[in-house]
């Protein structure tokens, strides 16, 4: 009887232990599941960053807004004082994000006709 209350009683702290070491190596991988998951998406803003600024040397003058969004809601917001306060800022062509790409806008002046 003696005997097998002290191995019933090591069986429960060896199954304890390896239950700690489980729960432990769960978090260690969970915590490097979220490291990667977030250097991957750092990554993949710092080249779209790169890209935007290798793509504004060519293009016309203008904002493009923010990385994910651009300015889509100011233009969802009010379409016409969005091209009025643009057009009037950058002259009659300029760079927007509009429905998440860059967008170049033509005003039609005469300049502009010859291009189209």
């Amino acid at each position: 009887f003696f005997f097998y209350q002290a191995w019933s009683h090591h069986s429960v702290l060896a199954a304890s232990h390896l239950h700690a070491s489980a729960m432990t190596l769960s978090k260690c991988i969970q915590t490097r599941c979220f490291a990667t998951i977030a250097g991957l998406g750092l990554v993949a803003v710092i080249v779209r960053f790169l890209q935007r600024q290798a793509q504004k040397r060519r293009l016309p003058p203008g904002d493009t807004g923010n990385l994910i969004t651009g300015e889509f809601l100011k233009y969802v917001a009010d379409t016409h004082g969005f091209f009025s306060e643009r057009l009037a800022k950058f002259g009659g062509t300029f760079l927007t994000n509009l429905f998440f790409k860059d967008t170049v806008v033509l005003e039609p002046t005469a300049a502009n006709l010859k291009l189209m």
